[in-house]
């Protein structure tokens, strides 16, 4: 009988993820795919970290679980353990999952019907994340407020000291969320100018809950609404007064760790690969405006670190527009598939529209517009002479230039 104990899970982790910065794309999405599988993931978050960038540019389908769900509203808040600081406004990765577990220990059979609804499904399936969401995070909201005992902290390799407060600014922020939502939507109507009254209440009855939480829930309200950043600096009243400084203090503080987040190596490849393209232009959007505000009401001694942000996002979105032009969109149809059926076309002109929602917001950061130009007219050239084959007849292949290259160039290629 053998004396060797058995490898533990972090060991058999170890083994796995051994020389994966060097494997192909699909070795390394089926590692994914089995760490995603296992029902304690020990150091794999850890060992995975460095290739996150790498991950996120493959895309692969995440499982909706119970943790994913609980802190994926908090995701600009989430930072590397490494990383992390006590008393700043973010979440060491580490913390997620004992976080999570107790949560769902402390709402025990309540946690069935939300994790029956999420079963099956990815973070990919909005719809689900909201629904689901929507029947969580309230519950988190007042679970974490009353720091119930944790489980596992010891798995974090934080000290038991940090837990409490860390529990009871994560209970104030998901406890603001659906008015912060609700605040985000109107916004985003028609251009409508920021409540700052609507803000201010969100701000003040989140600190009443938890004093210590005004900070991390302004970094998430700029993540999400980079604009109120000046709203926040010009109070209404004296200029002098408790709430304006507290207000524009936590501006600040917010907009300081936003604009470390995106310095961060690999942040603006990991978030722009993360989503599809719809998702990733917006993703650009908010950014773009979060280096506007910065520009107009930040310090200005700060000038040259935003241009340079501003440098490497604009390369960083030409390089994910030419990935997702090559591989979603140009890779599928030269691809020796059989004859594609109009679910198909419909598939791959709802891609192009993405396409064209990415470019367009990359363009705003004021680089790199004949780069955009020179890739869509070799793809519209690459469509003009696909053959017809099922659902690819002369009108679809019209309507893909269309969407690529505009009007006038779908009318020349109809004459």
């Amino acid at each position: 009988m053998s004396d060797k104990s058995p490898p533990s899970l972090d060991a058999t982790v170890r083994a796995v993820v051994h020389g994966l910065a060097n494997a192909r794309d699909r070795q390394l999405a089926d590692v994914v795919a089995l760490l995603d599988a296992l029902p304690e993931r020990g150091s794999a978050d850890a060992l995975i970290e460095p290739l996150r960038k790498r991950v996120a540019g493959l895309r692969p389908r995440r499982p909706l679980t119970f943790c994913r769900l609980l802190f994926n509203p908090l995701d600009p808040l989430i930072v590397p353990a490494r990383r992390w600081r006590s008393g700043a406004p973010t979440i060491p990765r580490t913390a997620l999952p004992p976080l999570a577990e107790t949560v769902r220990s402390a709402l025990g059979q309540k946690a069935h019907p939300i994790e029956a609804l999420i079963k099956g499904h990815s973070v990919q399936d909005a719809e689900v994340v909201a629904q689901a969401g929507e029947r969580l995070w309230p519950q988190a909201g007042r679970i974490l407020s009353d720091t119930p005992p944790p489980v596992r902290w010891n798995h974090t390799g934080l000290h038991l000291t940090v837990y409490p407060p860390m529990a009871r600014r994560i209970g104030a922020v998901l406890s603001r969320l659906e008015a912060m939502e609700t605040l985000v939507i109107d916004a985003g109507i028609g251009g409508a100018p920021i409540d700052r009254d609507r803000i201010l209440d969100i701000l003040r009855l989140a600190s009443e809950q938890e004093p210590d939480a005004l900070p991390m829930i302004t970094t998430l309200l700029l993540a999400r609404l980079p604009q109120a950043y000046r709203t926040l600096g010009t109070g209404a009243g004296d200029a002098g007064s408790r709430d304006d400084t507290i207000m524009r203090e936590a501006g600040d503080q917010a907009m300081a760790v936003l604009l470390d987040q995106l310095e961060a190596p690999g942040t603006m490849e990991t978030q722009l690969g993360r989503g599809d393209l719809v998702q990733s232009a917006d993703q650009v959007r908010r950014w773009n405006l979060l280096l506007r505000e910065a520009e107009t009401a930040g310090p200005k001694e700060q000038h040259a670190r935003l241009r340079q942000l501003r440098r490497r996002l604009d390369e960083t979105c030409r390089a994910r527009f030419a990935a997702g032009l090559a591989t979603d969109l140009m890779g599928k149809l030269v691809a020796p598939e059989p004859a594609p059926d109009p679910a198909m076309i419909d598939a791959w002109e709802q891609t192009a529209r993405g396409l064209r929602a990415f470019e367009t917001e990359a363009r705003a950061l004021g680089g790199g517009a004949s780069a955009y130009d020179a890739l869509l007219r070799e793809a519209a050239d690459t469509v003009r002479g696909l053959p017809a084959r099922g659902a690819m007849r002369p009108v679809a292949r019209v309507r893909l230039v269309e969407i690529l290259t505009g009007p006038e160039s779908a009318l020349t290629m109809v004459r």
